[in-house]
């Protein structure tokens, strides 16, 4: 019974698939019948796909966004802000992640969020540490249900405004697998022109739709002391470092004696009364002495203000270096910002600031270098591809007809993309490099059943029809496999599989529209390229009429110098 079941499927199937290679016979009939015409309705379709691309319906970017496994907040005050205000904001942006969660919890009936952990002194993204520094991890369970961005972003957004204008910095967000989706590095020998660079870009970056949050590695430091002399120092022959050692001195002491008591060693320090050294404005009453014993107050003989210091000064080839960077609401946008930002800024901040000159870093910087290995990786298939085919057929024309089948695969990958609604990016670009693969194979598949309908005695047209006719059971279910295999990994929500399904898209949707044009052009592109050839050989050759069809192919000419050896 199940064996007659099974049976009566296999002949559903069969049928199936020999009423559909009956309809592509007769279609593919009208199509080789006017085969100049019809080679260039692969032309048609990549036009469609570049208006798609125009009007923004396909996009592109360096990578896709990936939701992160866990969500960052980190934050920084001004170095010497007290751990007991960094610690409040901790708390409200607790209460503020939980108030969230009860919500998440009502609308999707689950518990979303699984642990939260807070520190005080310490960042990983933003390099700050001390008092003024605090952070607080979010853990997620992985789900369908929401991603992670949309929590941060959504945590930012409840986030008062107010709170974070008095914050030095503050990001809000995840590890970012590619990079970060804009950077820029600004360089200069210049440090106050650096720093107003920076400034003026950081301002301009902010106004960009899609940022969420602006940074800079440059940082605040300390509140420091800085103290110029007055001419009357150098007149008493005083310089900084005697001055700045007797404050040092008496301020934080200096060692004047050592005692040995019993079986202990005692050093003994000398500096102001605990009452005249606990305040900035016991600066006003220190006395400074000279080599001849003179004492002057600080005041008469030297001028100080309070700046703050650099917690850090960054270099790159010996330049100084500050690298401001954006997060982005989506970061599968940042192509666009990078380009707009570049486009409206970068020129008139190098104008303004000549001493200035930029490096874009992050995603796009990860891109390019992608872009290059791809581009190697690429060539070195074609390559490949020539040589390979050259060799199997020994034709060097006939891998060149097979090349152009490249084209088609790649416009339809990014067809792929736009029906499922994900931009076109640099993983993308190696599931290409495999679909390229298999429409190869198609090609190749189905030429040298040409090859053999002429050797056959069949005439070029005929031989074209009967090679898509063969071909078309092995093409269309390699196609269907797969297809159906991939298309659940491009459903897939999981964190692991975002990595693979721009790859997947590329080579299931190459796939599927791909083999369908291929089966209905590719036999038009074999009587194309033969009159293509035919008059080529005729201009060169010369002569009343030109060569026939026939004369012309490769695996006639092949036949021809085997009888010639054989005789």
């Amino acid at each position: 019974m199940a064996q007659q079941k099974l049976n009566q499927i296999k002949e559903n199937v069969e049928k199936q698939v020999i009423s559909m290679r009956n309809f592509y016979t007769s279609l593919n009939k009208k199509f080789v019948s006017n085969y100049r015409k019809h080679v260039w309705t692969p032309f048609i379709f990549i036009l469609i796909i570049v208006i798609l691309i125009i009007s923004g319906l396909i996009r592109f970017t360096f990578f896709p966004s990936v939701p992160f496994n866990e969500v960052k907040i980190e934050f920084a005050y001004k170095p010497g802000e007290r751990e007991f205000r960094t610690e409040k904001f901790l708390w409200y942006v607790d209460s503020i992640i939980d108030t969230y969660h009860k919500e998440i919890i009502t609308e999707y009936k689950d518990t979303i969020f699984t642990d939260i952990s807070l520190n005080i002194g310490f960042t990983e993204d933003l390099g700050e540490s001390g008092s003024h520094a605090g952070g607080l991890r979010l853990s997620v369970k992985e789900n369908e249900l929401i991603s992670t961005i949309e929590i941060s972003n959504e945590i930012q957004r409840r986030i008062n405004p107010d709170s974070i204008a008095v914050m030095e910095k503050i990001s809000v967000g995840g590890f970012q697998q590619f990079g970060k989706a804009v950077s820029i590095s600004l360089q200069s020998e210049d440090n106050i022109q650096l720093k107003n660079a920076v400034n003026w870009l950081k301002e301009r970056i902010n106004s960009v739709n899609m940022v969420k949050e602006v940074l800079d590695n440059g940082g605040v430091g300390n509140r420091e002391i800085h103290i110029s002399l007055k001419d009357k120092a150098y007149a008493l022959g005083l310089d900084e470092i005697t001055i700045m050692q007797q404050i040092r001195q008496g301020f934080f002491g200096e060692e004047v004696q050592r005692l040995i008591i019993g079986r202990d060693e005692v050093k003994i320090w000398l500096r102001y009364p605990e009452n005249d050294r606990n305040s900035i404005e016991d600066l006003n009453t220190v006395k400074i002495k000279t080599s001849i014993g003179q004492i002057f107050p600080l005041a008469e003989i030297a001028e100080y203000e309070y700046k703050r210091g650099n917690v850090r000064i960054n270099h790159i080839n010996g330049t100084k270096e500050i690298r401001v960077d954006a997060n982005l609401y989506n970061s599968e946008f940042s192509a666009e910002v990078n380009e707009e930002i570049e486009r409206k800024y970068l020129g008139i901040m190098t104008n303004l600031f000549p001493s200035v000159s930029y490096k874009i870093m992050g995603q796009a910087e990860e891109a390019a270098d992608s872009g290059k290995r791809l581009g190697i990786a690429f060539l070195i298939s074609l390559i490949l591809i020539v040589l390979t085919i050259s060799l199997n057929f020994k034709s060097f024309y006939q891998a060149r007809l097979i090349l152009m089948v490249i084209p088609i695969g790649i416009f339809s990958a990014m067809l792929g993309h736009g029906i499922m609604g994900r931009p076109f990016s640099t993983l993308s670009v190696w599931g290409v490099i495999a679909l390229i693969g298999i429409l190869v194979n198609d090609a190749v598949v189905m030429l040298d059943l040409f090859n053999r309908k002429i050797m056959k005695g069949l005439n070029i047209k005929d031989a074209a029809i009967e090679a898509g006719t063969g071909r078309f059971r092995a093409i269309i279910l390699t196609t269907i496999t797969t297809f159906a295999g991939l298309f659940p990994l491009i459903l897939e929500k999981s964190f692991q599989a975002q990595f693979l399904i721009p790859m997947a898209i590329s080579v299931a949707f190459g796939v599927l529209f791909s083999t369908i044009i291929l089966l209905l052009y590719f036999p038009s592109l074999i009587l194309y390229f033969n009159d293509i050839r035919r008059a080529r050989w005729w201009l060169w050759r010369g002569g009343e009429t030109p060569p026939s069809k026939m004369e012309v192919e490769p695996i006639t000419k092949l036949q021809k110098r085997q009888i010639e050896i054989s005789q």
